[in-house]
């Protein structure tokens, strides 16, 4: 193309952007402003298009509990992940996903936290461990941001819950509602117990002599793989809720709830009871390096197991592996049973004694390392919005389920059970639907459809529900500086000894255990008895 001919060219093509300008101008809405009309006959200026949403990336923490679906994808990539995404888009968040297994979800999060590389937006049920980074410096104060951009968690939570989680009148973390089904109990194989001809055992001695029958008839014929009495990881960390309060004589104030089991005058004999049982063959050690949970389902689906303690759902639930399902493969008559078996006698108030707060599952938090704590707490509150925490409990209504009668209805069982029931337990919510505390009934009909049909008549029957429970630790929300300082150290103290005490020789046992709890008391265990007490009546006029 010869100069002349570039010339002529670039003068049609300024002609037909001027034609394209004056019919912009045709299209300018009448009611455009005084301020945007030219000042002396010029064209007038289109309407400026908003501005693009920036997005920024944040973390997410995952508890990886190794139950996704192989055709749901994987953890950081599937359906879940990428409706979250498209919901918080707007908001100007991208999620990206940091898996942690679930069994060691404090001791890696705790290395995080002091590399100052934990995810934008954590969580974790371990109190002491989130209250140390809080009066530490090392969780970011999110009030601000709650107030600007929080109004999904102001309305799901409520200024009780938000006070009561607040330090001084200022908010670190979130909590995740807890509401329904109490997760600690004791599980057994009730088709063996009918093999030899025992019924279910009522108190701590009936089921001593219920595992040596076990063990000496050996009703599954599984030889010498058979485990009579299994507990989970080398900590023994459900003692306190299961098998301590069987040992309990006296209704527990609030003020001993809040003593440090370990201190509790009643553990003796708990843990006495445990080393008999593992000194007569009847509690293995084997799953003392048991890190991840995986030799104690893999005794549970190969039906080498007799009894062993877990949560409510255990057996059922996917994100353990569908354990029931997995033990009928291998023996279809095989019957599980929730049993209440820790009383000191079968007509006791049973005292039930809780790790965790039940009121409040898990919080969230932002570390004080995140470079975009504002946009994490817009996550947090589309988390607390009505859709947030119904697809990640619920699935996508018309896709996965119906409301019938104001209750969801699963479209297709596989389907769903595919899709649904393994979110909440990885990913998180910040609620639960469809329950309320007073209404049982309304939230087994929604807890069921979780599970596989042929277990729900049983899980009606067996639930054991929270707003029935008794006994709880109550929650101390003014600075207790002390507890927050000794309790990482006393908690380490703690599970590094417990698992001698149990596996000591029964001659040696009363010194093992004299000299850890002395040793417990001395590294501060006594000063946040003392404190914890202190700062409860002083927050509750006492």
């Amino acid at each position: 193309m010869n100069r002349k001919s570039r010339i002529l060219a670039l003068a049609l093509c300024l002609v037909l952007l001027c034609s394209m300008f004056a019919a912009c101008n045709q299209t300018t809405p009448a009611s455009s402003t005084a301020s945007s009309a030219p000042a002396s006959g010029g064209a007038t200026a289109s309407s400026a298009a908003p501005a693009p949403v920036e997005i920024v990336d944040i973390s997410m923490l995952v508890w990886d509990r190794g139950t996704i679906p192989a055709d749901q994808g994987t953890l950081e990539e599937n359906w879940w992940t990428e409706y979250t995404n498209e919901q918080v888009a707007p908001l100007g968040a991208r999620v990206n996903y940091v898996m942690i297994p679930r069994a060691q979800e404090a001791e890696l999060l705790s290395t995080m936290l002091a590399a100052n590389n934990a995810p934008d937006l954590s969580k974790t049920n371990e109190q002491p461990l989130l209250k140390t980074y809080i009066t530490g410096g090392g969780v970011h104060d999110i009030t601000d941001y709650i107030d600007q951009h929080g109004a999904n968690i102001k309305a799901l939570l409520g200024d009780a819950h938000l006070a009561e989680n607040s330090i001084e009148g200022r908010i670190y973390a979130i909590p995740h509602l807890q509401n329904g089904i109490t997760n600690r109990t004791t599980w057994m194989r009730t088709d063996w117990l009918d093999a030899i001809g025992m019924e279910i055992p009522n108190t701590p001695d009936e089921f001593h002599e219920v595992l040596k029958a076990i063990k000496a008839q050996d009703p599954g014929k599984v030889g010498n793989a058979l485990i009579p009495f299994g507990m989970i990881s080398q900590k023994f960390s459900l003692l306190q809720n299961i098998v301590l309060p069987g040992f309990v004589a006296e209704t527990p104030t609030p003020e001993k709830m809040l003593v440090p089991y370990q201190m509790w005058p009643e553990l003796k004999d708990a843990l006495r009871y445990l080393n008999t049982l593992y000194n007569e063959g009847l509690l293995t050690d084997e799953f003392i390096l048991d890190k991840d949970e995986s030799m104690f389902r893999q005794k549970i689906a190969r039906g080498e197991m007799f009894a062993f303690i877990a949560a409510g759902h255990y057996p059922y639930h996917s994100a353990y592996g569908l354990l029931y399902d997995k033990v009928r493969e291998v023996t279809p008559d095989a019957t599980l049973a929730n049993v209440d078996t820790f009383k000191l006698s079968p007509t006791a108030d049973r005292v039930e004694y809780y790790e965790r707060n039940p009121v409040y599952q898990y919080k969230w938090f932002v570390p004080s390392s995140s470079k975009n704590p504002e946009v994490a707490v817009k996550v947090l509150d589309w988390m607390s919005s009505k859709d947030g925490y119904e697809a990640g409990c619920l699935g996508i209504e018309g896709e996965d389920y119906n409301l019938v009668n104001g209750l969801p209805e699963v479209i297709d069982q596989d389907s769903y059970l595919a899709r649904v029931p393994w979110i909440e337990p990885q990913y998180g919510t910040m609620g639960k639907p469809y329950p309320t505390p007073s209404d049982k009934e309304t939230f087994l009909l929604n807890y069921i459809k979780d599970f596989n049909p042929d277990y729900h008549d049983q899980i009606k029957a067996e639930a054991n529900y929270l707003a029935d429970l008794k006994y709880y630790v109550p929650t101390v929300g003014l600075p207790t500086p002390i507890s927050d300082k000794a309790t990482p150290i006393l908690t380490n103290y703690w599970d590094n000894e417990v698992a001698k005490i149990v596996t000591a020789k029964p001659a040696d046992f009363d010194a093992i255990f004299d000299a850890t709890i002395n040793e417990y008391k001395a590294l501060g265990g006594d000063a946040v008895a003392e404190e914890l007490v202190a700062k409860y009546k002083e927050q509750n006029g006492g």
